[in-house]
């Protein structure tokens, strides 16, 4: 109903549920049952079937389009299905999975709606299908682009430069949409933007529920996983000290779209480890997995690497299953090296800086740099500023806190750990070998933070495995359990709302130097009591913290829905006129040829209204991501060859386009048509630099706001 309330056209829901449920999660379901069989629940294996169904979409996606034959798509369903004509396929695929009892399913139902809730608050209810008078986020008209890219070509060229070549970028996410609105028949707009980010985020948390049944054999341990997943702030009573993670974001498709292929191999491989299950099944699911998160996210592969890492060291100490481990992990590495050089680009405004993840964090921008410096081995301010040690001590907190479930993976180094299994120690090092990347790199957008959100699921999962060792032999009655998860919810929802800071709540340096001895203090105390606990001898105690734990984890992941901390960008008000564009965007959908190439006058954003322009944000993509269309030269700053330059990589070529809008000629004009343009979009009029000569050298075809379109002679 949200969907329809939001203008999503009613038949795009039908056709596009119809290709899921036809073109995915049935065929995906066939072949991953034929390969490994049932999984133990209804749920994992509708959850593994449907990202084993999406990964093949892509590869069918890839082979129809080096075809170019986009119909053939519709051939891996069909040749899936066909499997059932082997009597060991069938076999296993008849395998019937069991039901979970009353109180895990309602328990992981309430997860699923927190996270379709997350979609619809953060995602669906903000941003509009086009024509609107509301922005969007630049990075999302972008990632428009690339899906439409994929629709045309494979692999992706850059759209928004025609004389980019093909696109280094991790674009599997793009191309999955792409395949989606071929094989539906939706537009990729009404695709991303609507149809595509719920049941991605659902698929997240449902695979994240699986892995941590495959892991522990407990239905009430995965739906406590699926709620751990969920949160963006597991402990939000210090909302100007710690930071809000945006794992389930989206506005970064790519990300949202990585969790699908990796949990999937990541689930695959805990068999693997521990030799269970159908093995050369699991080794095959297992690659399904990693050549679906080649591409999807940069940090994917590294983190599964460094969980078989982990694993085989694991593996030589226990002296199991030693040749397998390692013959698998030379297999990623070899994939990921791969990987990193043809599909898992995006390091522009990369490099080496110790803690650079910590300056996003308010108390740096406000007790350090407001504008932090990329430049140096540390960030400058953090360990000798103003604020002296303290700044450094309280933003390791910080991060300690946020990343918390990530340091679930210590459950096997415990002393009552799973510490003999090896699953269990391929889990630890997916969530703890995140934190390398994390503190070594630096990145003027914090993609960093991406190594620790891939490894979260295999955190969150080793946490519910935690509770439920520290529950095991307490006898505590499900009453008493439920009571204590009350109160850890019930307190971080109280807590939560009383510390929830106002609108535009910025302290100053002297309030802000307060706030942070507060909360090292607070965090020191707190932490003495929880080693005190642990050294003691009251199980029954421990277990009753482990408990509330999980209900604050919970109790988090409610507040911060319900309170809007998702950790979701918004675009500032640029003042340009987004319902000129977005009009002229659909008019161009309808009317110019799909493989049209476009040409256009602007290409920076305006300055943000609160900070002083010292450079081109070239970052507007609007024409090429809400029309679909290549443009000549559009925006440049994801280009890693002009941003090497400092601007456009190839001065004479942008001559010649702002030429063609400022001093129209048959000569002028000859040179774009020489380069494959047919349409010209002016934004701005003669403000913009458009010569009002323009409409002597061209045919006005489309005109609304400041923003005309032009077909060439």
């Amino acid at each position: 109903m949200v969907l329809l309330g939001r203008g999503t056209p009613p038949s795009d829901l039908v056709r596009y549920s119809l290709f899921l449920v036809v073109g995915v999660v049935a065929p995906g379901l066939v072949l991953h049952k034929g390969l490994r069989g049932s999984q133990g629940s209804w749920l994992s294996d509708v959850g593994l079937g449907a990202a084993t169904g999406s990964v093949m979409t892509l590869v069918a996606w890839a082979v129809a389009g080096a075809l170019s034959a986009w119909p053939l798509m519709w051939c891996w369903p069909v040749l899936s299905f066909a499997l059932l004509l082997l009597p060991s396929v069938r076999e296993r695929v008849r395998q019937r999975p069991r039901s979970w009892g009353g109180g895990p399913a309602l328990a992981l139902t309430g997860a699923v709606a927190v996270a379709v809730w997350q979609q619809v608050s953060g995602y669906v209810s903000v941003v509009d299908l086009p024509p609107s008078s509301r922005g969007y986020y630049p990075d999302l008209l972008w990632h428009l682009g690339l899906a439409a890219e994929a629709t045309r070509s494979v692999p992706l060229q850059t759209p928004q430069l025609a004389d980019a070549g093909p696109l280094r970028y991790h674009w599997f996410a793009n191309a999955e949409v792409a395949a989606s609105s071929l094989m539906s028949g939706v537009e990729v707009q009404t695709v991303m933007l609507r149809l595509w980010v719920v049941p991605a985020a659902v698929l997240a948390v449902v695979l994240t529920a699986a892995l941590a049944e495959k892991v522990s054999g407990s239905a009430w341990v995965a739906a406590a996983a699926g709620w751990a997943f969920l949160t963006t702030a597991p402990f939000p009573f210090w909302p100007s000290v710690v930071p809000v993670l945006s794992h389930l974001n989206g506005y970064s498709p790519s990300q949202l779209f990585a969790y699908g292929p990796f949990l999937l191999a990541l689930h695959a491989l805990v068999d693997v480890a521990r030799g269970s299950g159908a093995r050369r099944g699991a080794v095959a699911v297992a690659m399904i997995g990693c050549l679906g998160a080649s591409g999807a996210k940069s940090s994917a592969l590294p983190v599964l690497l460094g969980g078989l890492g982990v694993a085989v060291l694991a593996a030589l100490v226990h002296r199991r299953r030693r040749a397998v481990l390692i013959g698998t992990s030379v297999v990623v590495a070899l994939l990921t090296a791969a990987a990193l050089r043809l599909v898992a680009g995006g390091s522009t405004g990369s490099g080496i800086q110790l803690l650079s993840n910590l300056t996003v964090m308010q108390p740096y921008r406000v007790l350090a740099r407001a504008e932090p410096d990329f430049s140096t081995l540390v960030p400058s301010g953090l360990v000798s500023g103003p604020a002296g040690p303290l700044l450094l001590v309280a933003l390791l907190l910080a991060l300690g806190l946020a990343s918390v479930r990530n340091l679930g993976g210590l459950h096997p180094f415990t002393r009552t750990g799973p510490r003999h299994d090896l699953g269990a120690w391929l889990l630890a090092g997916a969530s703890l070998t995140a934190f390398l990347p994390l503190v070594v790199i630096g990145h003027s957008g914090y993609s960093e933070y991406y190594f620790l959100y891939t490894g979260l699921p295999a955190g969150c999962v080793l946490t519910a495995c935690w509770v439920r060792d520290a529950v095991t032999g307490q006898r505590m009655s499900p009453a008493r359990v439920a009571r204590w998860l009350a109160v850890g919810a019930g307190a971080t929802v109280l807590v939560g709302l009383l510390t929830r800071p106002g609108s535009g709540d910025t302290p100053g340096p002297e309030e802000m130097r307060g706030r942070l001895v507060l909360f090292v203090v607070v965090l020191l105390v707190v932490a003495a009591g929880a080693l005190a606990l642990g050294a003691s001898r009251r199980r029954r105690l421990r277990a009753a913290t482990a408990v509330a734990l999980m209900g604050v984890l919970a109790g988090s992941a409610v507040l911060t829905t319900a309170t809007g901390q998702t950790g979701t960008p918004l675009p500032h008000d640029d003042g340009l006129d987004h319902l000129a564009q977005s009009t002229a965007a659909v008019w161009i959908r309808e009317h110019v040829p799909a493989d049209a190439l476009l040409a256009t006058n602007e290409h920076c954003l305006p300055a943000d209204p609160g900070g002083a322009a010292t450079r081109c944000d070239s970052r507007r993509w609007w024409l090429s991501g809400l029309s679909g269309r290549r443009v000549l030269v559009e925006s440049w700053d994801y280009d890693p060859a002009s941003v090497a330059a400092g601007g456009y990589r190839d001065g004479a070529r942008l001559a010649a386009n702002q030429a063609a809008f400022s001093d129209p000629s048959p000569s002028t004009l000859g040179v774009l048509a020489d380069l494959g343009v047919t349409w010209l979009v002016a934004e701005g009029g003669s403000a913009g630099g458009v010569s009002p000569d323009l409409p002597e050298h061209a045919d006005l075809r489309f005109r609304t706001g400041a923003v005309s379109v032009y077909s060439l002679r």
